[in-house]
């Protein structure tokens, strides 16, 4: 679960996230998908974001439980209840910066089962940017300084991008296959 404004949030394989209370965990609120919810929820201090195997990615408002925007992603299957290609697994993350212009940005980046990262502005609840390539594969993707690490496809590929733009620095091979993973960073600042 992840705690923001009292309420601490957890998906659940019933079909439903449940916003409880910080101190006794009651239930304040509860969110309807179409699936069940398996990945880990974020969060920006007002909202959470949670993917589910329904392949909606939802914003919901941490005090009110109200959806404040649901984006369909992920490549879409027979059932529009179920994709293998959800944003499901993958943990999502939240970052902020500034782009070349100056303009502020707050985005939430989530990569997707079918090898998609989509770059999502919070404001607007639109995708902002994506890197797709082409190949299932799930990584969550870690921010830190005003960049992007992550691993997409199931072919041992990862890359540093621009958080703002999506413009991927550097790519790097390990020579393994990589899935449901995460980098973390160390060194420097914690």
């Amino acid at each position: 679960g992840t705690n923001t404004e009292g309420t601490v949030c957890i998906g659940s394989v019933d079909t439903k996230i449940y916003g409880l209370t910080e101190d006794k965990g009651d239930v304040a609120w509860t969110v309807k998908g179409e699936n069940m919810y398996q990945t880990k929820a974020a969060k920006d201090g007002e909202n959470f974001f949670v993917g589910g195997w329904d392949n909606v990615f939802r914003c919901i408002d941490a005090k009110t439980g109200a959806v404040r925007w649901a984006l369909r992603l992920g490549k879409s299957q027979r059932a529009w209840f179920f994709s293998a290609y959800s944003p499901a697994i993958t943990s999502p993350c939240v970052g902020t910066g500034k782009l070349a212009d100056g303009k502020p940005y707050k985005y939430v980046y989530i990569s997707t089962n079918d090898g998609v990262l989509h770059g999502i502005d919070i404001e607007l609840g639109k995708e902002m940017w994506r890197i797709d390539w082409k190949n299932m594969g799930y990584f969550s993707p870690l921010f830190h300084g005003g960049k992007i690490y992550c691993g997409l496809g199931d072919k041992g590929r990862v890359f540093f991008a621009d958080a703002g733009t999506g413009h991927i620095d550097w790519e790097a091979e390990t020579g393994s296959v990589i899935y449901d993973s995460s980098f973390c960073f160390g060194g420097g600042d914690v």
